[in-house]
C-alpha cells in the first residue's frame, strides 16, 4: 500500500537488509533481483535446501541461473516460483522494516517487455503490455506471418502452463503442442480468434517457451519426443 497503484518501474535500494532492486506492477511487487545477482540467489537457494551446495553449475550469463537450472532439471517449475515469492516476500518485509536507507524508484515498464514469463507472475501482465504495444495492422500482419509456421515447444512450457490456460480456454498447450503443429492448427485446436491467439503465441515465443520453425521438428535427439521434453518438469538426481 506504500506506492499508488499505477506506478510501474524500478525501486533501488542501496544500504541496509532491503538492498538490491524490487519491480512493481502498478503497485504490485512482482519481481526482486539479489543485489550480488546470480551468486547472491545461488547462496539463498542453497540456504534454503532448494539446491545441493556440492553441484557444480555451468557458467551462464547474468540474469539467466534460475532458468538454467529449470532447464537442467535441477529446479520444477513450480519450486522456482516459490522461491521467487519468497525472495519477493523477503525483500517486502526488509524494505518495510528498514529504519533508514538511500533508495529511488524508476518509472519503467521495459522490464515487462523483456522478463522470461518464468519471472513475472503472471503470465497476463506481459500478454496485455504487448496488447497496448500493437496496432491492429501490425497484429495482423504479424498473424498472417506466423499462420503456417510449425510451433516448437520448449523444456520451460509445461512449467507456465496453469498461467497460460486462462489465456487458451482452458487448454493445456504443453500437451497440444508436439512440434508438428502449425499456429493456425493450434488456433483452431483451442478454438481462440486470431488476434488473441497471436497475441498469446508471440508471448509465448518472447518468454522462450516456444519457438517458430518452417519445417516440423517432429522428435528431439536421443529418440525423446519434444512433447515428452514439455511435460517433463521432475529434477533429475545428480
Amino acid at each position: 500500500g506504500a506506492f499508488a497503484q499505477e506506478l510501474t518501474g524500478r525501486l533501488t535500494v542501496k544500504d541496509g537488509p532491503a538492498a538490491g532492486t524490487l519491480y512493481f506492477y502498478r503497485g504490485e511487487p512482482v519481481w526482486a533481483d539479489d543485489p550480488q545477482g546470480d551468486a547472491g540467489l545461488h547462496r539463498r537457494l542453497v540456504q534454503r535446501g532448494r539446491l545441493k551446495p556440492d553441484i557444480t553449475l555451468d557458467r551462464v550469463p547474468q540474469g539467466q541461473l534460475l532458468g538454467s537450472l529449470v532447464q537442467k532439471g535441477l529446479l520444477t517449475g513450480q519450486q522456482m516460483h516459490e522461491f521467487m515469492r519468497e525472495l519477493v516476500r523477503d525483500f517486502v518485509l526488509a524494505l518495510a522494516n528498514a529504519v533508514a536507507g538511500g533508495y529511488r524508484f524508476d518509472e519503467d515498464k521495459k522490464f515487462l517487455e523483456v522478463a522470461p514469463l518464468l519471472k513475472v507472475n503472471p503470465f497476463g501482465l506481459i500478454l496485455e503490455s504487448r496488447r497496448r504495444s500493437m496496432a491492429p495492422a501490425e497484429l495482423l500482419a504479424l498473424s498472417n506471418e506466423i499462420a503456417d509456421q510449425f510451433v516448437i515447444p520448449q523444456p520451460g512450457l509445461i512449467s507456465a502452463a496453469d498461467k497460460i490456460a486462462p489465456f487458451v480456454r482452458g487448454a493445456r498447450l504443453a500437451r497440444i503442442l508436439d512440434g508438428t503443429k502449425t499456429a493456425r492448427h493450434i488456433l483452431e485446436a483451442t478454438n481462440i480468434d486470431a488476434f488473441m491467439g497471436t497475441l498469446v503465441m508471440i508471448t509465448l515465443r518472447d518468454a522462450k517457451l516456444i519457438s517458430f520453425d518452417r519445417a516440423p521438428h517432429a522428435a528431439a535427439e536421443g529418440g525423446v519426443t519434444l512433447t515428452d521434453a514439455a511435460l517433463s518438469d521432475e529434477p533429475r538426481e545428480i
